[in-house]
């Protein structure tokens, strides 16, 4: 997904920081390469750093059936950032329903960063894990989407050049 990209982009359009033009052309260039947020926030955040949460909205009821744009409409956006806990894996995203407060952000952030710190060589928070464990999710569909994923990072870490990156990858395969 770039939809976190998409918002820092906006972000900064809207408060001048860039202008359209700049929009247009960084849009680009992330489409052509088929950048994704995990690649470049992975190349911009260090261990333990995380963005402000941003409005996003992930169900665009364009893309639903006919039947269900009524009901995508009345979904919430929701607030999300991305959190890299350290210097060999990519970040992974954090989402909340609504925009938390300045002292409960810090308070959530500082208990996912310190759980994901908990299985070593792991970096993700040790209470999804347990509860994929018990969600049951088959290891040939688990197998099969770490796969993809895999390789298309790899691809792109090999695309971007960058000697850094791809020691991340072969150290995280």
């Amino acid at each position: 997904s770039t939809s976190l990209t998409w918002a820092v982009l906006d972000l900064l359009v809207s408060t001048g920081t860039i202008t359209e033009r700049a929009r247009r052309t960084l849009k680009s260039e992330i489409k052509k390469f088929d950048l994704h947020d995990e690649l470049l926030f992975g190349c911009i955040l260090d261990p333990g750093e995380y963005l402000l949460p941003l409005k996003v909205t992930k169900n665009s009821p364009h893309r639903a059936r006919d039947r269900w744009q009524g009901t995508i409409r009345q979904l919430p956006p929701v607030h999300s950032t991305m959190m890299k806990t350290s210097s060999y894996s990519f970040p992974f995203r954090v989402e909340f329903i609504s925009q938390p407060a300045d002292a409960e952000l810090t308070s959530i952030i500082g208990l996912i960063y310190h759980t994901a710190l908990l299985l070593p060589n792991y970096a993700f928070p040790v209470g999804i894990d347990i509860a994929d464990k018990y969600a049951k999710i088959p290891d040939w569909l688990s197998r099969g989407v770490s796969a993809q994923l895999a390789a298309s990072i790899f691809k792109k870490c090999i695309q971007s050049g960058d000697v850094r990156l791809l020691q991340q990858m072969r150290t995280l395969l």
